[in-house]
């Protein structure tokens, strides 16, 4: 805070914490050659400060107001108003944030922030979505260790859903703190995603979260601890094993660049696409294409499969006869998102059709980037038995073309050991997809007020990112929703009009509340209706 210091060498400090206290405030400076400006310190309310700026119009008044801490900013400021040439320097130099001459813009992106840090807190989003894992048979530990470097992650995410899995059971309050100012930011911001986050913290004037342990029961700790499960797939007696052929059916945003890092990393690949303009956008990078499904498949030690939903991957296995065409021993990777029933029921199926052939549920997370670098998470949950007549190097072919599309980059904890057979890689992605909805939901709405409360959108969104109501989506999907509409998308409505409704078909089956996602959800729909369907979800 030193440089908060020099400042009062060219500003008169006023305490407005102690200000809004009385009864009448001291008319400040008339900003005269011959007068010093005033530096506001702000309290807890902003009443105070619309009073000095609005009786004191006139004067030169710099805003300070302190933010919660970020991950790794702990001292985060942000100023507005009259900036003293001086002045600018020692805010750039430390780091801090100037939100431009409008003197209540500081107060109100604190007030954004409180509103998308308690939106996110794990009440609102983290423990619906943990519960959710959780009834589907997911180890909540098992469940963080995957999610916390995956497209749902977010402050939120990563330091609440800790404390919440480590408070003992004999803990009387079993209370978890929602961030500072969380019910005034959202009574004061309305929108859709607020206000139904607002309904869900506690009527307290902390913003109070308590934690329902009926959903959570397994997962309290005995000694009240937390740690980050090991699932990294691989193991010290397993070694890569280079496939003769990987057929890849999906060539679309995501299969695209997946199918060229493991081109890029020696693989023989050969792809196919139900929608020609992708086979040719392959083609014309060197890709090798096939005909049709049975075509690529044909001597395929391994297939991959990156098609849009269940109902594309049975009729390309099953209809288009590419579970026929594959060679004896070889092994089939589902990367889709899907539902875990509907990975379930595929994997039976094929043992059904083929018991020499292996089944993994893998499906990805991290979007288009990393996709094209071989930076993806992958939620792998192989055979729980594996059969008699399958291939015994098949592990280890799979694991050659999983190590390339996740650790590119040198990141192995990338690709993760999912146990309990197919399916619950797919309860992960499940839960990964709530979250990153309801993310793209919120970051939308945060920005959107930011762009009324003529906030720099740019510059809200970098302190955003730098604070606790930091999200993927806010990094990924934020930069998006400012640069405007993309073309190509990247990831369609479509797609998430699929996914939040596996999320809110499976919590019902569940038996399990999401009132986030399924409002999500609907938010998705709507914007399908009104013919977005085929453009980039962060339209």
């Amino acid at each position: 805070m030193d440089h908060l210091q020099q400042l009062g060498t060219l500003y008169d400090v006023v305490d407005l914490s102690e200000a809004g206290r009385c009864a009448t405030l001291k008319p400040l400076s008339n900003g005269s050659a011959h007068s010093r400006p005033a530096l506001l310190l702000l309290g807890e309310s902003l009443e105070p400060l619309a009073r000095v700026v609005q009786t004191n119009s006139q004067a030169n008044v710099l805003v300070v107001v302190a933010l919660s801490p970020g991950a790794s900013i702990p001292n985060r400021v942000a100023f507005a108003g009259w900036l003293h040439p001086k002045a600018r320097p020692m805010i750039e130099k430390a780091g801090y944030y100037y939100f431009g001459e409008d003197p209540m813009a500081a107060g109100m992106f604190r007030l954004l922030e409180s509103a998308l840090c308690a939106t996110q807190t794990m009440l609102a989003v983290s423990s619906e979505a943990i519960s959710l894992g959780v009834k589907a048979g997911l180890h909540p530990q098992l469940l963080y260790s995957a999610i916390a470097g995956a497209a749902g992650a977010s402050w939120s995410f990563r330091h609440l859903a800790p404390t919440m899995l480590s408070i003992l059971p004999a803990d009387p309050s079993n209370v978890i703190h929602g961030p500072p100012y969380a019910r005034k930011a959202l009574e004061s911001l309305y929108s859709p995603l607020f206000t139904l986050a607002l309904h869900l913290l506690q009527d307290t004037p902390s913003g109070e979260v308590k934690v329902d342990w009926n959903h959570l029961c397994s997962s309290r700790m005995a000694n009240g601890t937390f740690q980050r499960l090991a699932v990294d797939f691989g193991s010290s007696d397993l070694k890569a094993s280079r496939p003769s052929k990987i057929a890849f059916i999906g060539l679309g945003a995501m299969g695209f660049g997946m199918a060229n890092v493991l081109r890029a990393a020696g693989h023989n690949v050969v792809g196919y696409d139900a929608w020609k303009p992708s086979m040719d956008r392959y083609s014309a990078g060197g890709g090798i294409c096939s005909s049709s499904p049975e075509e690529c498949g044909r001597d395929a030690e391994v297939l991959v499969l990156m098609v849009v939903n269940a109902t594309q991957a049975q009729q390309a296995l099953f209809q288009q006869c590419v579970a026929q065409a594959l060679p004896f021993g070889a092994s089939v990777i589902l990367m889709s998102t899907v539902a875990p029933s509907q990975a379930i029921a595929l994997s039976e199926r094929l043992r059904e059709v083929r018991n020499d052939l292996s089944f993994f549920d893998a499906p990805v997370s991290g979007g288009t980037p990393r996709a094209a670098t071989g930076d993806l998470t992958i939620l792998c949950a192989g055979p729980v038995n594996p059969n008699a007549n399958s291939n015994p190097d098949g592990y280890a072919k799979v694991y050659s073309v999983l190590e390339a599309l996740s650790a590119s980059r040198g990141k192995k904890e990338n690709l993760i050991h999912v146990p309990g057979g197919p399916g619950m890689g797919a309860a992960i992605k499940l839960v990964n997809q709530h979250l990153a909805g309801c993310h793209i939901s919120s970051t939308a709405e945060a920005l959107a007020f930011a762009a009324r409360l003529g906030l720099p959108l740019r510059l809200a969104r970098a302190a955003l990112l730098s604070g606790p109501a930091e999200s993927w989506m806010m990094g990924h999907r934020g930069k998006h929703m400012l640069d405007g509409l993309l073309q190509p998308p990247t990831s369609m409505i479509d797609i998430f009009v699929k996914d939040m409704s596996i999320v809110v078909d499976e919590a019902a089956r569940l038996g399990c509340a999401v009132p986030l996602a399924s409002h999500v959800q609907q938010q998705f729909i709507l914007g399908r209706s009104c013919g977005w369907g085929k453009d980039d979800d962060s339209r």
